[in-house]
């Protein structure tokens, strides 16, 4: 690890107030933007160490949530809403670029010659009159070198503090409220060539005193360097202020030596292969969302020990990962030289609305410490198979939606889920209507607190085994529309242990009054027979289960059993009125 500088020079970015003739009071359909202080993404004049703001005609902000645009370049510019409404409403409070109106500082920072690409700035106004001004400041990273043939194409940026993620606004401010695990990643596209001549890498950062430092650069070819603050040595960032860091490299560690590469978190996975098999550089970023759908994406690949891995670079730490999409086949690579491929723990959604994928294998994954996969598979309406043998399951704590609305899904082996760390499984096969037999005799429920719409409208399935289920952490307000829309529904199977931990009846648990005879659950078969024990069934036979006997839902009742799981002999029971 190299050590880079002893100490870190400051200088001031000019500040001017903008001149010119912007209306102080505009008309109620635009607002104006000013820039307060020379500083924002454009135009860096080595000569004086000055940013020199303008806006670009197009340059989006984000004022009281509404998406407005600049209608013209230059210090000053009126800005016009993109979706017609009733107009901005002052007070205002507004932001540059508009995307962190989500009070979220993007992990990725894009790199482009000249200075920094966006700036974030912020304007509070009583008025339609925004003057804006800088909330984080810039550090400049001048690198140099005498080895041939290096491109840089990320760095990979962490300290004592972090640098992404959520934030409030204190005093004209960031602050950031995340794990000091948050950095940054500057993108560099297809490279970036380094020489004797310093080429400058732009980095915004919030504001504060980072004791701790760290810049690792990774090469197209999957060289890597990392460089660190001289022991004892503080960087300052300050707002509107450049502070300035130069870097002589000298050698690069080979790819061999840096095995381990990560993907990004599952929102920000999701939407990268989005873009990637639109194959359009003119689409905007916040155009694609994970609930997106895409019909093009039909099996993903996962490739390790790859020297000649290409395509596009994935936003991720360690080894440098890539993607690559073949649109005659459908087939999305994801390729990593190294020799191990991580998932992150964080899979929220990583392949939601992906409605053209076909199957799917965690093959050359890793995924030890995987905590959430809430919506991992929702809406792959074609998802027909899924191998799920490779997914770590231990330290899962919520599966809220996994699988729902895989529409053509058939039945995954689930023998190997470990879910003793689980506590919501709310939706987990919703709408899954190509189930028929669900074996779930392995499932560990004792931490689980929310299993409403669990089965929802999984309208082919005839039979389903929970006797593994233990609701002692379930109240029966976590159990609402369990078994909602089953009308397949004929054998279910439970343990002593399936009553609710204060034993309160869910919302629409079965049916409800207004679900018509077709869809109600069981009505296929003509009843639902139930393999359990005499407690279990007392408290089923108090559930709108109740409704299904009487014919209160639907027209017709239908016949409701309880079998004795032990002794195979009938359970009699005390019907409430309904």
């Amino acid at each position: 690890m190299n050590r880079f500088f002893s100490k870190i020079p400051l200088f001031l970015a000019a500040v001017a107030l903008a001149a010119g003739c912007a209306e102080k009071y505009p008309a109620p359909d635009h607002v104006v933007g000013v820039i307060a202080k020379d500083f924002t993404r454009t135009a860096y004049t080595a000569a004086d160490d000055t940013l020199k703001g303008e806006w670009k005609a197009g340059d989006a902000i984000s004022v009281n949530g509404q998406l407005f645009l600049a209608d013209a370049a230059g210090r000053s510019s009126d800005f016009y809403p993109v979706e017609e409404f009733a107009g901005p409403q002052a007070p205002c409070t507004a932001w540059y670029p508009a995307e962190i109106a989500r009070m979220e500082l993007p992990q990725t920072q894009s790199w482009q010659a000249g200075g920094p690409f966006d700036v974030p700035m912020m304007a509070t106004s009583p008025t339609l009159y925004l003057e804006f001004k800088p909330i984080c400041g810039l550090l400049e990273i001048c690198l140099s070198t005498a080895l041939e043939g290096i491109e840089v194409q990320t760095l990979e940026i962490s300290a004592d503090k972090p640098l992404s993620g959520a934030f409030l606004v204190d005093e004209g401010r960031i602050v950031l409220t995340g794990e000091a695990e948050n950095g940054i990643v500057i993108d560099c596209g297809a490279g970036v060539p380094l020489g004797a001549e310093p080429v400058s890498f732009w980095a915004v950062l919030p504001q504060g005193i980072y004791g701790s430092l760290d810049i690792r650069l990774t090469a197209t070819d999957g060289r890597t360097q990392t460089f660190s603050l001289q022991e004892g040595e503080r960087a300052p960032i300050e707002i509107s202020r450049i502070t300035r860091c130069a870097i002589q490299m000298e050698n690069m560690i080979s790819k061999e030596e840096d095995a381990t590469a990560y993907l990004p978190v599952g929102q920000d996975f999701n939407i990268a292969i989005k873009r990637i098999a639109k194959q359009d550089p003119a689409i905007e970023p916040n155009t694609i969302e994970t609930t997106t759908t895409d019909s093009t994406i039909r099996s993903i690949v996962f490739l390790t020990n790859q020297p000649e891995a290409a395509g596009t670079l994935l936003n991720s730490t360690g080894a440098p990962v890539y993607a690559a999409f073949d649109a005659a086949s459908g087939t999305m690579t994801i390729s990593t030289p190294a020799s191990h491929l991580h998932t992150a723990t964080d899979c929220y959604g990583m392949f939601r609305y992906l409605a053209a994928l076909e199957s799917f294998t965690f093959d050359g994954l890793e995924t030890e410490g995987v905590a959430d996969i809430s919506y991992l598979f929702n809406n792959c309406h074609n998802l027909k198979t899924l191998d799920l043998k490779g997914l770590k399951t231990s330290q899962i704590r919520t599966m809220d939606n996994a699988f729902s609305y895989c529409l053509q899904l058939e039945v995954p082996d689930l023998s190997g889920f470990d879910t003793r760390s689980v506590r919501c499984m709310r939706s987990l096969f919703n709408h899954c209507s190509s189930f028929k037999k669900l074996d779930l005799r392995n499932f560990r429920t004792e931490q689980c607190t929310i299993m409403t719409y669990m089965f929802y409208y999984c309208s082919n399935l005839e039979s389903v085994d929970l006797t593994s289920f233990d609701l002692q952490n379930v109240k029966g307000e976590g159990m609402n529309y369990m078994f909602f829309s089953l009308p397949a529904l004929k054998e279910v199977r439970t343990s002593d242990k399936f009553v609710p931990n204060d034993a309160a009846l869910p919302t629409s648990f079965f049916t409800n009054s207004t679900t018509s005879q077709s869809l109600r659950t069981g009505n296929k078969n003509n009843g639902i027979t139930f393999y359990t024990t005499q407690n279990a069934a007392s408290w089923l036979a108090a559930t709108n289960l109740r409704w299904l006997r009487s014919g209160y839902s639907g027209k017709t009742p239908l016949g409701i059993r309880f079998i004795d799981i032990d002794t195979n002999k009938g359970i009699s029971v005390t019907w409430p009125e309904d």
